[in-house]
């Protein structure tokens, strides 16, 4: 493998690892909402 590709390799992970952060965050953020509101999951 030549350093380019081991680049893009690198710069692809990196924004994999960014993409699941972002993910866990907008989870913790529906969490957090649904917490907020008790009566959601009551269907009220």
């Amino acid at each position: 493998m030549d350093a380019e590709q081991s680049d893009e390799l690198a710069e692809a992970y990196e924004q994999g690892k960014q993409a699941v952060f972002d993910a866990m965050n907008h989870f913790d953020e529906l969490a957090i909402v649904e917490r907020a509101n008790p009566y959601r999951k009551d269907g009220r």
